[in-house]
């Protein structure tokens, strides 16, 4: 498994830093890299999505957005791929990358929210 900091390409993502430990769970090459991945999902999330079809359509509307910060030359993965993916993450690990992150960030006052990883009844992921 590669971790992300070794499959990034260029400069780091500030919003990814607090990720670059966390191993790509897939074990073979695989055409959407783990970063786009994670980038699209966490934007999403973060904006209101609460599925992995809402995760999907929001990273499909703002494409050009997230082109910003990386290439996304494969177009955005399926739901069914996003879906495997998240699943396959050691769930502990991912929740110590989020908690350092949402840290930094209130550190840093880009915005003062909190975040729960209590996932809501509602929610289906």
């Amino acid at each position: 498994m590669k971790r992300m900091a070794e499959a990034r390409e260029g400069g780091k993502q500030g919003f990814l830093e607090a990720f670059e430990d966390l191993e790509d769970p897939r074990s073979r090459e695989c055409v959407h890299r783990f970063d786009e991945l994670l980038l699209a999902a966490l934007c999403a999330i973060t904006s209101g999505a609460d599925s992995w079809i809402s995760v999907v359509n929001w990273s499909a509307m703002k494409l050009g957005w997230l082109q910003r910060f990386l290439p996304f030359a494969n177009g955005i993965a399926s739901h069914d791929t996003f879906s495997r993916v998240f699943n396959l993450l050691d769930a502990n690990r991912f929740e110590a990358c989020w908690l350092c992150r949402n840290k930094a960030v209130r550190i840093e006052g880009w915005f003062h929210c909190t975040y729960s990883l209590r996932r809501q009844p509602s929610v289906r992921f």
